[in-house]
């Protein structure tokens, strides 16, 4: 490596003539760049380069790069590694490198000998000088001679004396043909930025870097574990590395199965703990504790161990390695420290901590469970019924897989035996809410009865009455008789009859209910109530009993506190249907999408798909009402699901919103046949027995398809007495049969009481009305009917009834001039419109107002059929004009 004097640049840079491999090496670049600098001219360097690396971070992995390329190039290579065995031996490294040299032509055979002689003696000082002299004469090389890099891995642990003698070479280098490429873990010693040698630092992976590293090595890893394992490696390569390669199972998919210390295993352990080994035994015991549970604080540890925290965690406060406030909150600032402290402990120890930490957490059934299974090694009955009840507890918090997870380890617990009859509700109940969330409503109904008839019910148990709940949704989803006849007969077993609003949702709910005077009475006395109500369970069976009957109106205020403040999923999602229920029937398709939106929410952060289907299946109901052209897509979405599962509510809530979307267009044979289709037989008169609310839409269908015996028979055995608004329906249907005296009936159904607190309905039956007195030719009070309608249906937003309206005003004998340009627009879309204009996107105006993109998204179609425009670009100046 000898360099001409006339010249800077050695004859290393032959090396750079050929192309090189790329580097296996991520997010590195800058490094490796700055290495290829210094192989091809080390006269930049002073011959030599050091590189700092914190343990684990890659310099050895950058080191073999550096020395693969090198000797690639025609350069002889010479590795030396520090070892902490060697480092009371002096100059062990330097007989690394005589080792390396002897019998090779690199070097002249009386350099190297000449070495190896002078380290025979080194004694004295006089002798440790002539080994460095000797060991810089051995290894300078001139010109002609091979080009020899010296490549030292793990710097810190080289014995003092070659430490010190590489040192001494390392200043002499410059105008050699040798240079130095030097790996340390410290910044102290001869070998170091400190010796004011050149130097690099190398630092973290990016993170961008580390996910590619992890997506090579480990391709079957999912990205949400991938993310997890960067978070917590924070750059270092091995710990990347090393923490994945002992994942299994379902921790490589499901990041909620990692657990908070990773495992480690091999050299990732030695060096993680490495920083723990002179720590007392003590300071370790309450590290593990905090490191096996992170809600530990400073207050529950001293009661855990009696010992004084503050002063037994000094050293590793002192250290960084926890941090603690002054409310007593102790963490772990890097994560990596937390899976170091476990991965140092034996597994007894382990067990040991994780039984301190059961009694620590005695009323915290959850936690209690979890660490109570962890101190064991075998079977034990007592920590199966403990993690029985966690799972229970983590299915009334909503977390079904934690649920699942504890039951499966109860059942390990158990070992062979089944679980005893205390615990055999939990279990089966378990077993339904998976069931019910994976699609499959008719098997966990089967489970949910069952379970229910093997232990005696009580009132006052939350495992009950969660099970009773969850049964009462999945009974609602599935509508059908059979389903509501299971709920029924579990709700008047011993334990469960004194449930007053659960006996109204059993007397006025399903398709077979015959509700009695006294029991609607009972429900007026309870709802009259309602208002001071605290139970939220309580508020939501009134409110489905209430639904049944055409009267959730009156609970809607309380329905939202149910949706938003409950802690039970199944009657928080229940709630949201009810509440588009009610959305529905007043006409308000803001209020409904508002409604299915945060539904939906819960339902994706659940990945709840059966009430994801019903709520959509509401959705379609309130498009139905304002002619969405998405209806027949949406449809066809909720079909294909609901069918093969028989769920009975949605499939009935599909074909109404279609034939609702029929009827608002005219075509009344297609609305028939869409409820005809609802039936085995085509014999629609049933429909409205199972729906009530159905009845207006089947008789109208009926009777605009010629079908005017058949609209009466089926007018005439509507139900009355269960609501004003069911009411309104039925005197409506019979206006709209028009056997006898339809204007008598319309007259009656104008005059039920509270009829305006349904301005659709209402909207409805007056269209009909007006067009009936259009075709009998008194066209001047059909007008001032339809005028008032179609006012109505623009406040609304129902275009597609507005231009029904519209057009049965032309024959009545009014122009309707640009109808879709007339349409009023509401508050809420007159704020939307102008966001918009001022080049807001969808989700901007969402999150400037507080909704959902989808509900920007309806407002937007709404506004565009209103004012006759297609697309953005039009609203500014169709605005102006409007």
């Amino acid at each position: 490596m000898a360099m001409e004097v006339a010249s800077p640049v050695p004859r290393w840079q032959a090396m750079t003539d050929r192309p090189a491999p790329e580097p296996p090496l991520f997010g590195r670049d800058a490094e490796i760049s700055a290495l290829r600098s210094f192989l091809s001219d080390p006269s930049s360097h002073r011959n030599v380069l050091i590189i700092t690396s914190e343990p684990g971070m890659g310099g050895t992995a950058l080191l073999a790069a550096a020395t693969a390329e090198a000797h690639a190039t025609g350069v002889h290579v010479v590795p030396v590694a520090g070892a902490r065995s060697d480092h009371d031996d002096p100059f062990a490294g330097l007989r690394q490198i005589v080792g390396q040299l002897a019998g090779t032509p690199v070097l002249a055979p009386d350099r190297w000998a000449g070495l190896a002689t002078v380290l025979a003696d080194h004694t004295t000082a006089l002798s440790r000088l002539g080994v460095f002299t000797a060991l810089l004469t051995a290894l300078r090389q001139e010109d002609g001679d091979t080009p020899l890099l010296i490549a030292v891995d793990d710097a810190h642990a080289l014995d003092d004396a070659s430490a010190e003698a590489l040192a001494f070479v390392a200043r002499r280098l410059p105008g050699s043909r040798t240079g130095m490429l030097v790996v340390s873990q410290s910044c102290d010693g001869p070998l170091s930025p400190r010796a004011k040698l050149p130097a690099m630092a190398l630092g973290p992976l990016p993170d961008e870097a580390a996910a590619d590293l992890l997506a090579s090595r480990f391709p079957e890893l999912s990205a949400e574990v991938r993310d997890l394992l960067v978070d917590t490696a924070e750059g270092m390569p091995l710990a990347l590395v090393g923490c994945a390669g002992v994942l299994v199972g379902e921790q490589r998919v499901a990041a909620e199965a990692v657990p908070a210390a990773l495992p480690v295993s091999g050299r990732l352990r030695a060096v993680l703990t490495a920083p723990l080994a002179r720590l007392a035994d003590t300071t370790l015991m309450l590290l593990l504790l905090l490191a096996l549970d992170s809600s530990v604080t400073q207050e529950l540890l001293a009661q855990m161990t009696g010992l004084d925290v503050r002063e037994r965690l000094g050293p590793v406060l002192s250290m960084g390695l926890i941090t603690m406030t002054r409310s007593g909150a102790i963490m772990f600032p890097r994560p990596l420290t937390r899976t170091a402290v476990v991965a140092a402990a034996t597994p007894a120890q382990r067990r040991q901590a994780h039984a301190v930490l059961a009694r620590g957490f005695a009323d915290q059934v959850e936690r209690r469970a979890h660490h109570l299974a962890l101190s064991l090694q075998g079977p034990d009955p007592r920590a199966a019924a403990a993690l029985q009840d966690a799972a229970v507890h983590a299915l009334l918090r909503n977390d079904t897989r934690a649920a699942e997870q504890a039951s499966s380890r109860a059942a390990v617990l158990r070992g062979d035996a089944g679980p005893p009859a205390a615990d055999r509700l939990s279990a089966r109940l378990l077993e339904a809410s998976v069931a019910f969330d994976q699609g499959r409503p008719a098997a966990a109904l089967h489970l949910l009865t069952r379970a229910l008839e093997q232990r005696q019910p009580d009132a006052a148990d939350e495992t009950v009455n969660y099970a009773v709940d969850l049964l009462l949704a999945v009974c609602y989803l599935l509508g059908t008789a059979a389903a509501w006849s299971e709920f029924r007969r579990t709700i008047r077993r011993p334990g469960l009859r004194g449930n007053a609003p659960l006996r109204l949702v059993e007397q006025l709910a399903g398709p077979q209910a015959n509700p009695a005077p006294g029991q609607l009475a009972e429900l007026d006395a309870a709802l009259d109530r309602l208002a001071a109500e605290s139970d939220l369970r309580v508020v939501l069976h009134l409110a489905v009993a209430a639904a049944a009957v055409g009267r959730a109106a009156d609970c809607q205020t309380l329905l939202w506190r149910v949706l938003r403040d409950d802690t039970v999923r199944p009657r928080r999602l229940l709630a949201a249907v009810l509440l588009a229920v009610v959305a529905f029937s007043t006409g308000d398709s803001a209020a409904a999408a508002k409604a299915v939106d945060y539904g939906l929410e819960l339902c994706r952060a659940a990945d709840h798909l059966p009430y994801a289907m019903l709520l959509r299946s509401m959705l379609l109901l309130s498009k139905a009402n304002v002619g969405d052209p998405t209806l027949a897509e949406l449809a066809d979405e909720v079909l294909v699901w609901a069918k093969p599962v028989q769920a009975a509510t949605l499939i009935e809530n599909v074909h109404w919103a279609l034939a609702r979307d029929a009827l608002g267009r005219s075509d009344h044979a297609a609305a028939h046949d869409e409820f005809a289709r609802l039936t085995r037989d085509g014999n629609v008169a049933v429909l409205p027995v199972r729906r009530p609310e159905m009845v207006f839409d089947v008789v109208e269908a009926a009777a605009g398809s010629g079908r005017g015996a058949l609209a009466w028979a089926i007018a005439r055995r509507a139900r009355f007495g269960l609501s004003s608004r069911l009411d309104l329906l039925a005197f409506g249907a019979l206006a709209v049969a028009g056997r006898r005296d339809p204007t008598g009936w319309y007259e009656t159904a104008m005059s039920v009481r509270g009829a305006g607190r349904w301005p659709f309905d209402v909207a409805r039956i007056r269209l009909v009305h007006g067009e009936h007195l259009e075709r009998a030719g008194a066209r001047d009070l059909a007008r001032e009917h339809l005028n008032w309608v179609l006012e109505t249906f623009r406040a609304l937003g129902a275009a597609t009834w507005a231009g029904r309206a519209a057009t049965r005003l032309r024959p009545a004998g009014e122009a309707v001039v640009g109808i879709s340009h007339e349409l009023p627009l509401t508050r809420q879309e007159t704020t939307v419109a102008e966001l918009a204009v001022s080049g807001l996107t969808n989700q901007e105006i969402a999150e400037r107002l507080h909704i959902s993109t989808r509900t920007v998204a309806s407002h937007l179609y709404r506004i565009f059929n209103k004012i006759g425009v297609t697309s953005r670009a039009q609203l500014p100046d169709a605005l102006t004009s409007w």
